[in-house]
């Protein structure tokens, strides 16, 4: 997933959903491969987020691809897309720190599950590891992302038990 870029626009209301739209899109045709509602608590603040689809030489120019969103995103849901209060663009495959040469060249795909010893707690317990490519299910997706916070929280959970009881023992 190094490769990746997400996009997100910002908007005063969730206009989607007042035409009975959800906000998901699921495409082969233009810069997103999918996008989500991300839109808060009654609608505020109002967004929508996606994943873009396109290879990372085909997003060398962040204005040609904002537009090309923007014109994919009018497709979904209608021409309110232009009045976005703001927009943000991040490409991983722009931050050498992330993503190598290799990353770049591979076709997209998502991560195949980790080993176990990457959902277990490592360094005595101090270090556990929370991110959607550790998940059991679904790595590299929101529910992979879900799945190792589980994971994670119940080692510490667990770990803040067993330090309480020594510490009952110890009085």
């Amino acid at each position: 997933m190094a490769a990746q870029a997400k996009y997100v626009a910002v908007y005063d209301t969730p206009f989607w959903r007042e035409d009975g739209l959800s906000g998901r899109i699921a495409s082969q045709i233009g810069p997103l491969g999918e996008a989500h509602d991300l839109s808060g608590e009654g609608g505020k603040p109002a967004a929508v987020f996606g994943f873009v689809g396109w290879p990372p030489e085909m997003r060398e120019n962040p204005d040609e691809l904002d537009t090309e969103i923007l014109y994919q995103l009018a497709r979904c849901f209608g021409e309110d897309v232009e009045d976005y209060t703001a927009s943000g663009l991040i490409d991983w495959a722009k931050n050498p720190f992330i993503c190598t040469e290799t990353d770049r060249e591979e076709p997209p795909r998502h991560p195949e599950v980790a080993p176990d010893i990457l959902r277990e707690p490592q360094a005595d317990g101090r270090i556990v590891f929370a991110v959607a490519e550790v998940g059991a299910n679904s790595p590299g997706l929101i529910e992979g992302a879900f799945d190792a916070a589980q994971t994670a929280s119940a080692h510490i959970i667990e770990a803040f038990a067993l330090d309480a009881e020594e510490g009952l023992e110890a009085d």
